[in-house]
C-alpha cells in the first residue's frame, strides 16, 4: 500500500486510481469490478483510465510480489 500512495503522490491523484491504472494494464483486463460510496469517486476512477503509468512505476509496485499461474485456465483443477 505504500508503494501505490508513492506514486500516487508522484502523479497527483489518490491510490485507488493508481490501483485502477494499473490493473487496466494488465492483459486481458477489460472491465473492473469497482465498488464506490460517493458519486465522486465514480468520476475519480474514470480518471484513473488516463493515468500515464511509466515502465518505471510498474515495476516499482510489481517489485515486491509474484504473479502465479492461474491452475484453473490450464484444465488442472
Amino acid at each position: 500500500a505504500e508503494r501505490v500512495a508513492e506514486i500516487a503522490e508522484k502523479h497527483g491523484c489518490k491510490p485507488a486510481q493508481i490501483a485502477i491504472a494499473w490493473l487496466l494494464g494488465k492483459p486481458g483486463v477489460t472491465a473492473p469490478v469497482v465498488g464506490v460510496s460517493k458519486p465522486s469517486q465514480i468520476e475519480e476512477l474514470v480518471q484513473a483510465t488516463e493515468i500515464p503509468l511509466e515502465k518505471g512505476d510498474i515495476d516499482y509496485l510489481e517489485e515486491l510480489y509474484r504473479p502465479v499461474e492461474n491452475l484453473l485456465s490450464l484444465g488442472m483443477s
